[in-house]
């Protein structure tokens, strides 16, 4: 009877692999090109900031705009503009520290660090640095919220020509 069991879900696991084989065969030999990114148009510029109630400075509105550029930086995930605006939204919302601090207004989410944000100071034209895990995990205290965000002297040119 055990013997019958196994033949039966040796078969099993041979007609579920098989499917999976073929798929791999064919992505081996007819790989995928990766479709090119659309370039951001200023209409939808525009639109982005109606939805933030702001204009995006000059140089934020050219990363933007221009081809989709190619950073040195490890664990860095650079947002497009939808994405960008999203997540400026969703941190803006409503209360997002952990005692109920607001977000700075004027620090705008440009990249994603895994943990934590690159965002540019609208107020200076700076990279500031959010780590979350420099709040601690004890102590929620207003003073690490403060501490957590690090600003840099480097525009956001500087900044993404910068390796690690």
């Amino acid at each position: 009877m055990k013997k019958i069991i196994r033949a039966l879900l040796l078969l099993v696991f041979v007609i579920i692999s098989i499917p999976f084989a073929i798929f791999l065969f064919i992505q081996s030999k007819f790989p995928r090109k990766p479709r090119p990114v659309r370039p951001v148009t200023e209409e939808e510029i525009g639109k982005a900031e109606k939805r933030l109630g702001f204009g995006l400075p000059g140089d934020l509105r050219a990363f933007f705009l221009g081809p989709e550029p190619r950073t040195p930086r490890r664990c860095v995930e650079l947002y497009r503009l939808k994405s960008a605006v999203d997540e400026y939204r969703m941190v803006t919302k409503a209360p997002y520290g952990p005692n109920g601090q607001d977000w700075p207004p004027d620090l705008f989410p440009f990249a994603d660090l895994l943990p934590g944000y690159a965002l540019y100071d609208l107020s200076s034209g700076t990279v500031v640095i959010w780590d979350p895990e420099d709040l601690g995990e004890d102590d929620d205290s207003p003073e690490l919220w403060d501490k957590s965000f690090t600003r840099t002297s480097m525009t956001l040119g500087q900044w993404l020509a910068t390796p690690d």
